[in-house]
C-alpha cells in the first residue's frame, strides 16, 4: 500500500480508489444499457438496432457523469471566478 506522502497532501490511497470507482461506474454504465437493448432486440425482433442505441445512450450517460465527477485539470485555482475588468472612463 502506497504510504502517505507530503508530495500527495497526505491524503494516502483514497484518490486512486475514488477514480478506480469512477472506471468501473463507466464500463458498468456501456455494458448494462448495452444488455438491455440486447435483451429488448430479442423481445422485439429488432437486432441490433436497439443494442446499439443502449449502447450510444449508455456512453453518453457515462460521459456525463465522468465530466460530472473529475474536477478540473487546474485544481482550485482553475474554479475561482475571474474578476471583472474594470470599466474606463
Amino acid at each position: 500500500m502506497p504510504s502517505t506522502t507530503p508530495e500527495r497532501g497526505g491524503q494516502g490511497p483514497a484518490p486512486y480508489f475514488k477514480y478506480a470507482g469512477l472506471g468501473l461506474q463507466f464500463a458498468l454504465t456501456f455494458l448494462v444499457f448495452g444488455a438491455i437493448g440486447w435483451w429488448l432486440d430479442g423481445k422485439l425482433g429488432t437486432a441490433p438496432w436497439l443494442m446499439v442505441v443502449g449502447i450510444a445512450l449508455g456512453a453518453a450517460g457515462a460521459f456525463w457523469s465522468l465530466v460530472r465527477s473529475v474536477p478540473p485539470a487546474g485544481g482550485a485555482q482553475a474554479r475561482e471566478p475571474q474578476p471583472k475588468p474594470r470599466e474606463r472612463r
